[in-house]
């Protein structure tokens, strides 16, 4: 899944800028997001995939929403 994401990494900023209309700085502290959220949720949900288990049945519900996400961004359109 981090493949899918990887090349991503290297137009969002760009893409915030142009589709969206965000400045350089607006958009770099957006891009950093994710990665915060990341940082705080990823341990909290290795304890609950620890205890719930059924982390194949996670991974592909974590990719079907990867797609989703993708798909919103792709088809989304531009904010004035």
């Amino acid at each position: 899944m981090y493949a899918a994401i990887f090349n991503f990494l290297f137009v969002v900023s760009d893409l915030l800028q142009t589709r969206s209309h965000f400045s350089k700085g607006t958009a770099g502290s957006l891009f950093g997001i994710p990665y915060f959220m990341s940082a705080i949720a990823s341990p909290a949900m290795g304890i609950a995939i620890d205890r719930i288990g059924k982390r194949t049945l996670i991974n592909i519900l974590a990719g079907a929403l990867l797609i989703v996400c993708h798909l919103m961004n792709t088809f989304s359109p531009e904010c004035i």
